[in-house]
C-alpha cells in the first residue's frame, strides 16, 4: 500500500495509473479498510490518466463498495451512518446516466457451437464449419470458392510420420480453427455482420518495422 501512494505521487509511467489505483483499492478492501478503499476508488476517478478498461473497472468497484456500505448501514439500522453532507452512499452522478449500464452490467456471454474433430497432443483443436463460412452465401468469398473438399489423393504423402495425416472434411464444410470459427460467427447475419480478420500482433508488428526502420538498422558508433 506504502509503495502504491508513492508511485501515485509521482509521474513516471502515466499509462499505469489506472492499474496502480486499482490495485491499492482492492489492498485496502482486502486489509479491512472499506472506507479507504472506497476513497481510493473515487480519487482514481479523478485522475486524467485513468482511461479505457481501468476507468470502467474503478466504476465498477466503486459502485459495488457503494452497495457494501449500503449493505453495513442496514444492518446497523438505518441511516446514522451517511458521511457529510454528500450522504456518501448514493450512487455518483455518472452511475444514474444509460451510458453507465454497460460499464457497469455484465459482459453478454455468447456461446458459439461447432462439430469438434479428434484432438492430437501438441496440435490446436480443431472445428467443422460451413465453407462459406456463415452457413449462408457469402458476400466475402469469390464466386468460384470451391463446393468441395479436396479427395484423399491431393493430400501431401510426404509428410513426417510424426504428423497426423488431415482427413478431408465433408462437402460443403471445413476445418478451422477457434479463431477463425469466432470471426466467422460474428461475421454471419446472427453475429453482427462484422468484418475482421484474425492476426493477432501480426498488423502491430508489421506497421512498428514498417515506421521504424531507420532506428532499427541505424549505425551504432563503435
Amino acid at each position: 500500500v506504502r509503495l502504491l501512494r508513492q508511485l501515485l505521487r509521482g509521474r513516471c509511467c502515466p499509462g499505469r495509473r489506472g492499474e496502480w489505483w486499482l490495485r491499492l483499492s482492492l489492498d485496502l478492501a482486502h486489509l479491512g479498510r472499506q472506507a479507504e478503499a472506497l476513497q481510493v476508488a473515487e480519487a482514481a476517478l479523478t485522475d486524467p490518466w485513468v482511461r479505457h478498461g481501468d476507468r470502467v473497472a474503478l466504476q465498477r468497484r466503486l459502485v459495488r463498495l457503494l452497495g457494501r456500505q449500503q449493505q453495513l448501514q442496514r444492518k446497523k439500522g438505518g441511516q446514522g451512518g451517511q458521511r457529510g453532507k454528500r450522504g456518501g452512499l448514493q450512487l455518483p452522478a455518472w452511475a444514474t446516466q444509460p451510458e453507465a449500464a454497460a460499464a457497469l452490467s455484465d459482459p453478454p456471454e455468447v456461446v458459439v457451437s461447432a462439430t469438434m474433430l479428434p484432438g492430437t497432443t501438441g496440435l490446436k483443436s480443431r472445428f467443422l464449419a460451413p465453407a462459406n463460412g456463415c452457413g449462408a452465401p457469402s458476400a466475402a468469398l469469390p464466386a468460384t470458392a470451391p463446393t468441395s473438399a479436396p479427395t484423399s489423393a491431393a493430400l501431401p504423402t510426404t509428410l513426417p510420420a510424426t504428423l497426423p495425416v488431415p482427413l478431408p472434411a465433408p462437402i460443403g464444410m471445413e476445418v478451422v480453427g477457434v479463431e477463425e470459427l469466432a470471426v466467422r460467427h460474428y461475421g454471419s447475419a446472427a453475429g453482427g455482420g462484422w468484418r475482421g480478420v484474425h492476426s493477432e500482433g501480426g498488423v502491430w508488428g508489421t506497421l512498428w518495422g514498417l515506421l521504424m526502420w531507420d532506428v532499427v538498422f541505424m549505425e551504432v558508433p563503435e
